[in-house]
């Protein structure tokens, strides 16, 4: 059995959290700290190429043994994170989904559009 390191700016759906278990071996799931939750999910707008390294090593670092990590957030960072997770030899996972979209409209004549997106598995990062 695997461990997976999440590192995205929602929590895993159930359904999710099967799909790891049955297709890829996972019994245990680490989520982000407070504290890297806030990095992860509020990447400044000003940091450059080096910037993005280091804080992408903070992340490297707190997946520890686990063998799989789901990586689903701003491009340059996430890029960063999963390659470097590569070389150690980790699988890096993103989630596909669908969306599906209601469009609504209002007594005022106006619509509202709600999209809601349904999970339909992981895919490895090339």
């Amino acid at each position: 059995m695997k461990t997976a390191v999440i590192f995205l700016n929602h929590p895993l759906s159930e359904q999710q959290k099967v799909d790891l278990s049955r297709n890829y071996d996972v019994s245990a799931i680490v989520e982000m700290s407070n504290k890297l939750k806030g990095l992860f999910s509020q990447v400044p707008a000003e940091a450059g190429k080096q910037e993005i390294v280091k804080l992408a090593k903070k992340f490297v670092d707190f997946t520890g043994d686990a063998q799989i990590a789901v990586v689903q957030g701003e491009h340059t960072l996430s890029f960063a994170i999963v390659k470097l997770l590569q070389e150690q030899g980790k699988t890096c996972l993103v989630a596909t989904t669908k969306r599906e979209s209601q469009e609504i409209t209002n007594p005022d004549g106006s619509v509202r559009k709600m999209n809601v997106f349904k999970h339909v598995r992981f895919r490895e990062y090339a």
